[in-house]
């Protein structure tokens, strides 16, 4: 698979956006000041501005100019999942990462349980609300729809983990080369297909307790269509459950 970049990083953190104006610059601002202090040297952090049509590219392009190991790049087609998984596959690097740019999850603890499982031999390392070490903000009727969609996960296809969506993960090189050019899903669901597909073929994954605090920043309309988001979802776990079974 050929890299854009012929520099190789020790890792690499992308934050997907899309209409982001409001929050980017302190999330950036802030995860700049994480990784300095978490990330192995040498890392970079990947804006990738996604289908925006407010002020989130300039501010991006603003930020890279002035934050060192920060780059912002334009995805020509729009989806989260293609803004990731295209980043990624950009740069060499050891370990990739993506975060939410709501920053829900507290970056501060996460990526050093992170990189502690990738040094006991994890191939994924993932965040999840659902373990017991988690410290978990969010509305009830957020949480009883996270509920029902571990039911429904387990239940489709097999899967012993517990938080398949949430909004920050890591993998190592391997998985970019042998598992990111296997994901179809090019948008929200494209998480969920990487954990299931890496579970089905034996990769080692671990899960890390996560501090989450949902709508972090007041006045942030996240304009996420949820019901959307769950019909898809429903969809493609059951285009999943087929796959899988075509694997066996």
């Amino acid at each position: 698979m050929p890299f854009l970049e012929r520099k190789k990083y020790a890792a690499v953190l992308v934050f997907p956006v899309r209409n982001e104006a409001l929050i980017l610059e302190r999330s950036i601002r802030l995860a700049h000041t994480v990784a300095l202090k978490f990330l192995p040297s040498p890392w970079l952090i990947i804006i990738a501005v996604n289908d925006s049509t407010d002020e989130t590219l300039p501010i991006a392009k603003r930020l890279a100019d002035q934050l060192p190991n920060v780059v912002a790049r334009v995805l020509s087609e729009p989806g989260k999942g293609r803004a990731v998984l295209q980043s990624w596959m950009s740069v060499q690097a050891d370990y990739y990462f993506f975060s939410d740019i709501d920053l829900s999850v507290d970056l501060t603890k996460a990526l050093p349980l992170m990189m502690q499982a990738f040094v006991q031999g994890a191939d994924i390392a993932t965040c999840s609300r659902a373990l017991a070490h988690s410290t978990v903000t969010r509305p009830l009727y957020r949480r009883l729809i996270s509920l029902g969609y571990r039911w429904l996960a387990r239940v489709m296809t097999d899967t012993r983990l517990s938080d398949l969506p949430c909004g920050c993960k890591g993998v190592n090189k391997d998985v970019v080369l042998q598992l990111v050019p296997q994901v179809l899903n090019k948008d929200w669901f494209f998480d969920t297909e990487l954990l299931l597909l890496a579970e089905a073929a034996s990769y080692k994954i671990s899960e890390v307790p996560v501090s989450w605090i949902e709508y972090k920043y007041s006045g942030r309309n996240s304009g996420i269509p949820l019901l959307k988001i769950i019909k898809q979802y429903i969809s493609a776990l059951i285009a999943m459950r087929r796959r899988l079974k075509l694997r066996k």
